[in-house]
């Protein structure tokens, strides 16, 4: 199965490198402007991905680490710095 699948793969590539026609265009400039800016834009969502996970990993790691030393969260863990008023 796999290879009759590899093999019509390889007629229909092979066809259509046979039947290309010089194309008688030319890039603008502008095209030129929007690839970047679609790899910079890429390239920027995929760390914001990245930093969004490693934070989220951050915190679970820290969790699973004061569980297993046994320090219990504080409450400025959990309500963030400078909102507990009572210290």
């Amino acid at each position: 199965m796999i290879r009759s699948g590899i093999s019509v793969a390889a007629i229909a590539i092979l066809f259509s490198l046979a039947m290309l026609q010089p194309a008688y265009a030319y890039i603008d400039l502008g095209t030129g402007s929007m690839v970047f800016q679609m790899l910079m834009a890429g390239a920027i969502g995929v760390f914001f991905t990245i930093k969004m996970y490693w934070i989220s990993f951050k915190q679970k790691f820290r969790r699973a680490l004061r569980r297993i030393t046994g320090h219990a969260e504080t409450t400025e863990d959990q309500s963030g710095p400078g909102l507990d008023e009572t210290r």
